[in-house]
């Protein structure tokens, strides 16, 4: 299941990229051909054939022609980023008669992006109940900072804290401090990938009274983002939890996002999570898998 996910994922996420035809002719009488990915307030990001991707200073360019392959397409615009973003989404689904079905889903993620430094929160809470009797109680929250180095600011290193609780997959308590080393691919707003990996601690306390358990874990992890059709996005993050101290045993952690614009600041977000655990506690499963929908409000 994982691996079909992730493949349908990926060829979402890099199918019909948008770019730009475009001459840059620089101060030194030098110039680069290629494909215009985006243009900030400092650089010019170009697809070479000859060097890949690459980012060429604004001071350093004289004159820049751009051709567009669609006359209605939407201009490359120069944007001033804004340091502190978040969201707010809730879902609900409620179903009554023959049978009493109720699940609730709220979520809230902030962020603060400079240049060099990079500060996230996120947290989101699920419940549902089936005839009365709850079947899911889910808690996450989240906290992770980055700081970004080297000539292209494209390596940065990560200290994260994960905390989390499952109710019904016997986990009174999940603690996950990690920390490690990462690389962007593309930082763009048309297009993010990265790939970090890191070390921690992994402390769970059950909930059916067995004794809380302690364990060195390995936690690589991809993140894809693409802008689809207008301001749609689809992203996927993939996370492994791998124990150092049990060999064989691990989590797998798939969250991808499908978002739909409504107005400029909310959207319609369809959510899938599947979480995978080689050793549950207790009597819970060994997959999870969730579907949700929810209305989401920008910031």
């Amino acid at each position: 299941m994982f691996r079909k996910s992730i493949l349908i994922v990926i060829f979402c996420l890099f199918h019909l990229l948008s770019a730009y035809a475009a001459e840059l002719f620089l101060n030194n009488g030098d110039h680069v051909s290629g494909e215009l990915l985006y243009q900030n307030e400092d650089s010019y990001v170009v697809k070479t054939e000859a060097m890949g991707v690459i980012s060429v200073l604004q001071t350093h360019v004289k004159e820049l022609i751009r051709t567009d392959p669609d006359p209605k397409a939407a201009e490359v615009k120069t944007e001033k980023k804004k340091i502190w973003s978040g969201s707010v989404d809730m879902g609900a689904n409620v179903q009554k008669g023959n049978k009493e079905t109720v699940e609730l889903k709220s979520g809230l993620a902030l962020k603060r992006k400079t240049k060099k430094n990079e500060f996230d929160v996120k947290g989101n809470v699920y419940y549902s109940e089936d005839d009365k009797k709850m079947n899911a109680q889910k808690y996450f929250a989240m906290t992770r900072y980055a700081f970004s180095f080297g000539e292209e600011l494209k390596w940065y290193n990560f200290y994260k804290f994960e905390a989390d609780h499952d109710r019904f997959a016997n986990i009174d308590s999940r603690l996950t401090p990690t920390t490690g080393i990462g690389y962007w691919f593309y930082d763009l707003d048309d297009l993010k990938a990265l790939f970090e990996t890191g070390v921690g601690l992994q402390y769970t306390k059950f909930r059916d009274g067995q004794e809380s358990a302690s364990e060195g874990i390995l936690v690589p992890r991809i993140y894809l983002e693409k802008r689809l059709l207008g301001k749609s996005r689809i992203s996927e993050d993939f996370t492994v939890y791998s124990s150092f101290t049990e060999f064989g045993e691990y989590r797998l952690k798939s969250e991808t996002i499908l978002s739909a614009p409504i107005t400029e600041q909310t959207a319609l977000k369809l959510t899938v999570l599947d979480e995978y655990n080689s050793k549950p506690g207790g009597a819970a499963k060994k997959n999870d898998l969730r579907l949700t929908s929810s209305l989401a409000y920008s910031f």
